[in-house]
């Protein structure tokens, strides 16, 4: 099978991205519209921080550097991970025993990981499915960017980048209006975690 993830930090060179930006485009080639954010200064940043010693524990960081989130990886109960808020309240849940489940409280029933981020039939991208509607996860560049489907031109939401020691989950102010935080987030953990979803 091949892992859509795999260009995950490989680089193209000579590539102009939408707009004339220098953003690579992403790796279906123009196959599905889709548009870039054209100023990424609206973006709301949030920043895995403090892994300990995983993002399957860490604390999220949010648009001021304040903590918004944890997440919690419990050795009183191994094979589970929560997303609490700050003030203790679970968010979300991943069950890592094989087949990896994730739930995210009020939004996505508990079901397979590799349900909730099932990938494309052409192996090019992950599509999750919040409230029965249909949103891609591309891998893009050193990224992996969230788009919405089902019109004629896609809008970009989000994208999940890393660099060296840290892990940045960036938004668009929509795609939090849509509810879709917890969501990205519990994904975040899940692309990045390096165990198996499928």
């Amino acid at each position: 099978m091949v892992n859509p993830y795999a260009v995950w930090n490989t680089t193209r060179d000579n590539t102009i991205g939408p707009e004339g930006s220098s953003d690579p485009l992403p790796s279906i080639y123009g196959a599905l519209p889709f548009s870039s954010p054209s100023d990424t200064s609206s973006l709301m940043t949030f920043t895995f921080a403090g892994f300990n010693p995983s993002i399957a524990s860490c604390t999220i960081l949010g648009p001021n550097n304040s903590p918004q989130f944890r997440v919690v990886t419990d050795s009183a109960m191994p094979g589970y991970t929560v997303l609490k808020t700050m003030d203790g309240k679970n968010s979300a849940l991943i069950e890592w025993r094989e087949p990896v489940k994730v739930e995210v409280r009020g939004m996505v029933s508990k079901q397979r990981a590799s349900e909730f981020l099932r990938i494309s039939s052409n192996k090019r991208y992950r599509i999750m499915v919040i409230r029965s509607q249909e949103f891609m996860w591309i891998p893009n560049g050193g990224a992996v960017s969230l788009y919405t489907t089902g019109s004629s031109d896609s809008e970009f939401l989000g994208r999940i980048s890393r660099s060296v020691g840290a892990i940045t989950l960036e938004m668009t102010q929509n795609a939090v209006r849509l509810g879709l935080l917890q969501a990205c987030i519990i994904t975040t953990v899940l692309l990045q975690s390096g165990e198996n979803i499928d």
